[in-house]
Formats: C-alpha cells, structure tokens, sequence
C-alpha cells in the first residue's frame, strides 16, 4: 500500500540480501495498493540438485536457501528466508530424518540437512580411531553435511556427532556396505525440506522408449529429435515400520535424484502410490523410475 489516495507508479525489487544480486524488478502504474507473488523469482535461483563434494566431510550452505529483501520504492523490507519447505527457524535443528543406524553403499556419499542460527559442528570419527571436524557459522541458513565412502573399505563404520548452536547433538552411525550388482540410491526432500537417502537393494529394467519429434532443418529437411528413456523398478530390504514410512515420503518429494558416485540425476516416479497388504501393513516398498536413456548400460 502507498497510503496514499492518488495512485502512482510503484517499483519492486526482489534482491538476495547476502549478495545484493537482483532477481527479479517490476513496475506497477497508477496504484495505491498492490500485490506481487516474489516466489517464481526465488525459485528460479534456488538450486534443487544435491551438493557434491569430494571431501571427507564437508559442511557448506545449502544451495537452496536464500535470504531475501524487497524493495519498493526505495523502502526495503525486513529479511525473509525462504527454503524448499516451510519448517520453524526459531528452533535449531536436524531436517533430515533422525536415523540412528544406517548403512551406505561403498562410493556413496552419506547426507544429512542442518539448521542452526548461528554455528554448526559436525565431528567425524572412523572405526580406525581417525576423526575429523567441520564447523561453520550458518548467518541463520540451513546446510548440508555429507561424507564420501569412497576411500573407506567395505565393513567401516563411521560415527557422526552433530552440534547445533554449541547446544543440541545429534549422534548417528553409519555402516560401508558392498554397492549392490543392481542397487540404487535415491535421494528427496521430506516435508520440512531436509535430504534423505535411501539404497533400493535390487532393480529391475522395465524397458527402454524413444520418443521421437521431426524438426525443420536446412533446405526444409526433416530432422529427428530423438529423446530416450529407461523405466525400472526398485525394491528394498525388508525394513521397519518406520524405516519404510520414512522411505514413502519420496512419494511427496517435488523432486527426486538417483545418486550416481559424483552427481544426482533426476528421476521421475512412474506411480506416486504405495499398496499395503491385506492386513494393513507394509514391510517393503517397489517404485518405478523413469530416466533419461542415453545409450550405453544405465
């Protein structure tokens, strides 16, 4: 609102607040009030892909947070963050799932998302009685923590500790485990915008589609765009209650990433449904992918 009775002109900008970048400006003529939706702005600068790093351990500022100011007029707003969900920033906490025992495939790279409004720690320590430590001062976003198996040998374990605000910890266990002949791991946002991870123990091609297009090319010749893909199914373990109900949340995931050594590729789910048995009960779960086909072995 101008509080104002005769209307003007109204200039808004959207501006990240740490690095002064603009992402978006806009005009509104002759108004006294107004209304602007910031959010395809935001979101087209947010980056959804998992990071990757090659280090041992690492903590680093999630891509997908950014702290914003508007701009209107001249006049800025107070700083808003906005994050892949909505969860409570007066709190410090772990947005991943609090999963005390888990295994990684050998090559994976393990993953937690961390909020504090001030320092995050996060102390390593390997079954050799080696240990490393990350620590970061987070300016109020949340992070990423990860750790790469690669360098580890089938049958380490690796115990985390995580400090949040020099106050709250948050311990868990990790077991490197044999990568499977046809294994997968998928990764996904939960509903407060935390990663979580998951080696579906076998796959199972489905089959292969071309979709084909025919495009105008020089001398008006007919030119073939050719896209590929490859469904599969992925099953996994016999697991727990719970172990399975976190797992069923990639059902809610807007994106989801088979975690391939070095990068996350998309995926899409074929089927966002999960059946239970005749007595209501589910001790495993199967879901069919959809990716990119480019020739060669998936």
């Amino acid at each position: 609102s101008t509080e104002e009775v005769v209307p003007q002109d109204v200039s808004v900008s959207i501006i990240d607040a740490a690095s002064g970048t603009v992402y978006g400006s806009l005009k509104l003529y002759g108004v006294v009030k107004g209304e602007v939706d910031i959010a395809p702005y935001i979101a087209k600068n947010a980056l959804l892909t998992p990071i990757w790093n090659s280090r041992s351990l690492a903590v680093s500022r999630s891509t997908s947070a950014k702290r914003v100011v508007v701009s209107i007029n001249g006049m800025t707003s107070m700083e808003r963050l906005f994050f892949r969900s909505k969860f409570d920033v007066t709190v410090s906490c772990v947005l991943s799932s609090l999963v005390e025992d888990q295994i990684v495939e050998q090559g994976d790279v393990a993953r937690l998302t961390l909020y504090a409004k001030g320092h995050v720690a996060v102390k390593m320590t390997c079954s050799d009685g080696s240990t490393m430590q990350s620590t970061m001062h987070t300016s109020g976003y949340p992070v990423e923590t990860m750790f790469s198996t690669s360098r580890m040998a089938v049958g380490d374990s690796v115990r985390l500790e995580v400090i949040l605000d020099n106050q709250y910890m948050y311990t868990c266990s990790y077991r490197v485990v044999e990568r499977g002949a046809s294994s997968r791991t998928l990764l996904w946002y939960n509903h407060i915008g935390g990663i979580e991870r998951y080696s579906f123990a076998h796959s199972l091609k489905l089959g292969y589609g071309v979709g084909v297009q025919s495009v105008e090319g020089l001398n008006s010749l007919k030119l073939r765009s050719v896209n590929g893909w490859v469904r599969s199914r992925l099953c996994s373990r016999c697991e727990s209650s719970a172990e399975i109900e976190r797992i069923a949340e990639v059902l809610l995931s807007p994106v989801v990433f088979v975690d391939s050594m070095e990068n996350a590729e998309v995926v899409e789910l074929e089927s966002r449904e999960v059946k239970f048995d005749d007595k209501g009960q589910l001790h495993s779960i199967s879901l069919d992918i959809c990716e990119e086909w480019k020739g060669g072995v998936l």
